[in-house]
């Protein structure tokens, strides 16, 4: 988790890691970050969000130690290095009554049951846009769910100039490098409006 300089001092960020290892190392992060900015209110939790609130297996697969953003919830296959349990909870439980400005999801493939772990929330209009990586195709089950809750959806890419949006389904707008990544809207033309501003 990156906390963001740009989230205004009367604002609150809250933020999962399920791996407690990176959970300590983020930790870290928002402390050294508080020392030299001023930061709005940071809620850390170690545990995942989900569809409901549980356990669940948080997979580390081979190669983790050179990318440790690839762990995901889910079920084990051989090739698989390790198996941690975690706790879960559910974006409706977080997010109560409040409204949501913005919500970032990076969650390996689990997009989905993210999702619906917030359908009140979701359905009660509360999160306005959504920034998530969408790993499974421009027709994906998280996709759907986000459509049929009235969010427009783009698809995100980058320039030196800045952020670039176009229709989703038109084309992949990320480097080789990078995951596909989506914006859902319940604003598009605000969404639209900023993202044509030039500069970050």
């Amino acid at each position: 988790m990156r906390v963001r300089k740009q989230v205004v001092p009367h604002g609150r960020v809250i933020g999962f890691e399920p791996h407690p290892e990176l959970y300590v190392v983020a930790l870290q992060n928002i402390a050294a970050a508080t020392r030299k900015f001023i930061l709005a209110s940071v809620e850390f939790h170690n545990q995942a969000l989900g569809e409901t609130i549980g356990h669940a297996n948080l997979v580390v697969p081979v190669g983790f130690e050179q990318d440790d953003g690839l762990a995901r919830i889910g079920v084990p296959q051989e090739s698989d290095q390790r198996i941690i349990p975690v706790q879960v909870t559910t974006l409706d439980a977080v997010a109560g009554a409040e409204p949501i400005a913005v919500l970032k999801v990076d969650v390996e493939g689990h997009e989905l049951p993210v999702f619906q772990g917030g359908q009140k929330a979701l359905a009660g209009g509360q999160i306005r846009h959504i920034v998530f990586e969408n790993h499974k195709g421009k027709d994906s089950g998280a996709v759907r769910f986000l459509q049929t809750h009235g969010y427009t959806l783009f698809t995100i890419g980058w320039s030196m100039r800045g952020l670039r949006l176009a229709p989703h389904g038109g084309g992949n707008l990320a480097a080789c490098y990078e995951a596909p990544s989506c914006l859902a809207t319940l604003q598009p033309v605000e969404a639209l409006a900023r993202c044509g501003e030039k500069g970050w």
